[in-house]
């Protein structure tokens, strides 16, 4: 199960880091992104946290900063306590997203990250069989 999880958000993550290449921090970002991939998860997680602070407009800093965080913690905790913790840091960037939409409405970046993030929240909950909380954020 964990493995279908992470392929799905390693297809995401490089389709849409392919995609954005022209925004401020893309270098930060692609340089945790290449520690995330290399299983470096504490280096991916400092990289893109610092990211995070000097480039909070760049839209694909907060996906990858809670995929590489939700990386480390699969193999240091249970597989519900890295979803709890997923969730959780999904619903810290989801608001991010949501303010970004809101300031840059033309802006499609933005958009595929917040429908990206709401995506990856509906499969935490598909994973644990809330069905409800399923069809509520996948609304």
């Amino acid at each position: 199960m964990k493995t279908i999880y992470l392929r799905i958000l390693s297809a995401v993550f490089i389709i849409l880091s392919l995609c954005f290449a022209e925004n401020d921090g893309t270098e930060e970002v692609w340089n945790g992104v290449n520690a995330f991939y290399n299983y470096n998860t504490i280096d991916a997680i400092e990289i893109l946290t610092q990211a995070r602070f000097d480039y909070p407009e760049n839209p694909a800093v907060h996906l990858t900063w809670a995929a590489a965080k939700w990386l480390h913690n699969q193999a240091a905790n249970s597989v519900n306590e890295s979803y709890t913790i997923l969730q959780r840091d999904l619903d810290e960037i989801i608001p991010i997203y949501n303010e970004l939409v809101s300031q840059y409405p033309d802006n499609p970046q933005y958009g595929l990250f917040l429908g990206s993030a709401k995506g990856v929240k509906a499969r935490v909950h598909l994973g644990k069989k809330e069905w409800l909380s399923t069809l509520i954020v996948a609304y």
